[in-house]
């Protein structure tokens, strides 16, 4: 590792983390990120230690962001993998067919994100088989997005391999690498010690007056160091400007040196990152600085060099640059597409027309963020008003239902189907008043040209918010307009239009007829790689119990937006796991899933969706006995959901309320709250929250002496054949049953259920007021039996004031309960663990290998455990759990 220590200044921690990174990989894999602002020296440290692995026998591919090529899909696989790709034939057939698409190579069906970052992983692991295998990126801020998202998914897969990935980062570019969750070393400016040594090494014979007021003006940063004494004589030099700017001035004097046959090339190269043809006037530049020249192609001394190149062009020259760099891909190609979009001068309907083409091939292919961009460049390039309004339109209603983008909205709709529905779309996912949106839908679609054509796009789509509508309006009538439209679809809706209008928009009532379609369409999961469509099928799964047999699927979405690819899909995975951890029993998980969905949901501003995952936190916070939190929640729901009419938010909110009341002994308060959700008629067909809601309704209405109200509940609950729903429900509908039976033994009949223990919370609560009946028909030992296996649960879960109550009817039962150790008593299990692991030493990284969670969980975990114990640090861990 000698290699890894020669020529730099101030580095020996930066040196030492990379030397300990590049062995660890070699044997283990594993991803490290290198970030730090422009000239830091971020790209010196990766060929450092490029060249210390290769010594080392390792294998290293070499790959990089470039600027100017950041709009086309997969640009940076394509360069990462070239190297590798004789070896892509030996992949079994599924992976080589992934590659082969994704790279263009082939056509086929879009490969799932997560099926290609196994393919590149497999294909990077067989590579390994004779030597280990380093990965150096650099500048992965300006990777297209599917590249950086592929890179993500696969940095997390290297752990147990002989293959490393080593990024580099510029900080401030709002990259999705950023987010990706590697470990990262943060590269600062120089301390003056550093920065005295590596000026005087540099020029040692620099006059003191020129040092002191470039020391002054580097201000630590190396590439500024030793680039701008080169420019001392130039007057530029003598201006009070940013570093970067004086850099980027610097180079481009140095350019404007050149030939201008050397300036041509070296502009083919910066706009392309290939090798830019005959490199035989390009002498010059590699003597100025600007270059390096070797067979596999133009290094650039430093992208701010490859940034002066194309600063220093004519608009005319960089038009004639991409004509060239077009012409080097074939016909269909996204690169000769987007070089075409580029060298137009003004609006070309052919060159517009090849870029829609390309988007959707990059739609298609699983890069719906290129896809926008490639749609409004084609809009922009658009000759005829109509034609742009409807490009514009396309990447809108992209932008806003699959990646997370508000910005590409158009601002003034017109009463068209291809108009209205982005703005509708925009509107519902930010908060805005349902009535106004469920208006503006209808009256779009009584002008629909067609409105029976299953195969208008437009429509179905229409249709698709309609029932968004209606259902986060969940009031009476709004879901009518909504089923009678798709009942007239011909020759047949669309599938996930079916399965929603009969599982999501009025389950009840609606949903028995479809659910072993929605069964089946769960099942096929698996091989769906349209982000939307997994999407809409977890919607259709969430109040029909269904949400278990999507994790994989969700879990994917999470995955694919954490890399910065499919947002709002991964926003409504996330709410759909979170609701469904706090069923399963995993409140922490919960917790953890709402408080990653609400970054999201600050960076893109999609309200609504943050919504429903404050939802999932305040049941937690409810169940836990945290009031004051709960109602914080809430009331940051109802203070904007209210008067935009949006009912289910109102409804998630009172739900909330209903369940800390229950805990709190308010059973009247209870039971007035969850009947505002479930009306008298305890399931009302517009309101699907009902189902979330039943136990809590009868459970209260028991408590506070309505046993007649309750027993009307349950009677309803048989009419309307909730308990064939799922089987979730037809617990509860036993629960509830239990609840106002006369006979104590009807409890058993729910309790003993096949897979009753799959929603601990409802299984302890019905084994509570099991085993409270018990106790009072003087069946002590049953009784004790029930509230033993009650407590075990509540504690497990951190709901404290359910574990009070149960500990008072225990000890009224005559059984001694032993207090919980002093100052633990708030910590969950999973906090416990967290907690003993950190004592001994362990990092959050491997904390998280060992229980399967993020480092970022972790930290989370820590944080909200610190206060519990009454500590500070990690240092007083030990001492506090004794």
């Amino acid at each position: 590792m000698e290699p890894l220590g020669t020529r730099l200044v101030g580095r020996d921690a930066e040196l030492a983390q990379l030397r300990a990174f590049v062995a660890e990989a070699a044997g283990d894999g594993g991803a490290l990120l290198v970030a730090g602002e422009a000239g830091v020296g971020k790209s010196v440290l990766l060929d450092v230690a490029a060249t210390a692995a290769a010594a080392a026998g390792t294998t290293v591919v070499r790959g990089a962001g470039v600027e100017f090529e950041a709009e086309v899909g997969f640009a940076g696989l394509h360069q990462l993998i070239q190297p590798l790709l004789d070896d892509v034939g030996s992949l079994p057939a599924p992976q080589s067919r992934a590659l082969g698409v994704a790279l263009g190579l082939e056509d086929g069906d879009t490969p799932d994100r997560l099926a290609l970052a196994n393919a590149v992983t497999a294909l990077l692991r067989q590579a390994s088989g004779t030597a280990p295998v380093l990965l150096v990126v650099d500048d992965m801020q300006w990777l297209d997005p599917a590249s950086a998202t592929l890179l993500g998914l696969v940095g997390r897969r290297l752990v147990g391999s002989r293959v490393g990935l080593l990024g580099g980062v510029r900080t401030g570019e709002d990259s999705p690498v950023e987010s990706s969750g590697f470990d990262e070393l943060t590269v600062e400016r120089l301390d003056e010690a550093s920065a005295r040594a590596l000026l005087a090494d540099a020029f040692p014979e620099l006059a003191d007056r020129d040092r002191i007021r470039l020391l002054q003006e580097a201000d630590g940063n190396p590439l500024a160091l030793v680039e701008l004494p080169r420019g001392l004589a130039d007057v530029g030099t003598r201006q009070a400007t940013p570093v970067g700017r004086r850099l980027r001035g610097h180079f481009a004097r140095r350019i404007g040196t050149l030939s201008e046959a050397a300036r041509e090339q070296l502009l083919l190269a910066a706009l392309s990152g290939e090798v830019p043809g005959e490199l035989t006037d390009l002498e010059a530049a590699e003597s100025a600085g600007l270059v390096t020249v070797t067979r596999q192609g133009v290094i650039f001394r430093h992208p701010l060099a490859r940034a002066a190149v194309v600063d220093a062009s004519v608009h005319a020259q960089r038009r004639q640059a991409h004509l060239v760099l077009a012409k080097r891909w074939p016909e269909g190609s996204e690169q000769r597409a987007w070089h075409l979009g580029e060298a137009a001068g003004g609006p070309d309907e052919e060159v517009a027309a090849t870029l829609e083409s390309a988007a959707l091939r990059a739609r298609d292919r699983g890069d719906p963020v290129g896809a926008v961009r490639l749609l409004l460049r084609a809009a922009a390039l658009s000759p005829a008003a109509e034609e742009r309004d409807r490009r514009t339109r396309s990447a809108a209603f992209l932008g806003i239902d699959v990646i997370g983008d508000l910005t590409v909205v158009p601002s003034s709709p017109v009463g068209t189907l291809e108009a209205v529905v982005p703005r509708a779309a925009y509107l519902v996912q930010t908060g805005g008043d349902v009535d106004s949106v469920h208006r503006l839908l209808v009256e779009a679609l009584a002008l629909a040209p067609d409105p029976t054509d299953a195969s208008d796009f437009a429509l179905t789509e229409a249709l698709f918010v309609l029932g968004s509508a209606a259902f986060f309006g969940s009031r009476p009538g709004l879901a009518a307009p909504f089923h009678d439209a798709v009942a007239r679809l011909a020759p047949e809706p669309p599938e996930y239009l079916t399965l929603l209008a009969g599982t999501f928009v009025t389950p009840v009532g609606h949903a028995l007829p479809v659910l072993d379609r929605l069964d089946a369409a769960v099942t096929r999961l698996g091989d769906e790689p349209d982000p939307a469509r997994v999407a809409r099928i977890g919607m259709a799964a969430v109040y029909v119990d269904r949400t278990p047999g999507c994790r994989d699927a969700l879990r994917r979405l999470v995955e694919h937006g954490r890399a910065g690819g499919a947002v709002t899909s991964a926003l409504e995975a996330m709410t759909f796991l979170g609701c469904d951890a706090f069923l399963a029993g995993d409140w922490d998980g919960a917790v953890s899933c709402a408080a990653e969905a609400r970054e999201l949901v600050d960076r893109h501003g999609y309200r609504l969706l943050g919504g429903i995952t404050d939802y999932a936190e305040a049941m937690v916070t409810a169940g836990r006995g945290d009031r004051a939190r709960t109602r914080a929640l809430t009331d940051a729901m109802l203070e904007w959901a209210a008067p935009s009419r949006i009912g289910y938010l109102v409804q998630l909110a009172g739900h909330a309320e209903a369940l800390a009341d229950l805990g709190a002994g308010d059973y009247d308060a209870a039971y007035a709250r969850a009947l505002d959700i479930c009306t008298t008629d305890t399931v009302p067909s517009y309101a699907p929250q009902a189902l979330w809601v039943l136990l809590d309704l009868v459970e209260s209405a028991v408590r506070s002496g309505r046993t007649t109200e309750a027993a009307a509940h349950v009677e309803h609950l048989s009419t309307a054949r909730v308990a064939e729903l799922s089987d979730r429900l037809a617990f509860v509908v036993a629960g509830a049953t239990a609840l106002v039976a006369d006979d104590p033994e009807a409890f058993l009949a729910a309790i003993e259920l096949p897979g009753a223990d799959r929603w601990p919370f409802h299984l302890a609560r019905l084994q509570l007021a099991y085993g409270e009946r018990l106790r009072r028909d003087k069946a002590i030992a049953d009784a004790r039996h029930q509230l033993r296996s009650a407590l075990d649960i509540f504690e497990r879960l951190g709901a404290r004031p359910w574990v009070e109550r149960t500990t008072t009817e225990l000890r009224a039962s005559g059984d001694r309960v032993a207090a919980p150790a002093a100052g633990t008593e708030g910590l969950t299990p999973q906090q416990w663990e967290i907690a003993r692991l950190a004592a001994e030493g362990l990092s959050n990284k491997q904390i998280g290998e060992r229980l399967h969670l993020s480092p970022r969980t972790v930290g989370t975990h820590l944080y909200q455990l610190f206060p519990k114990l009454g500590i500070t640090s990690r240092a007083a861990l030990r001492d506090a759990l004794g």
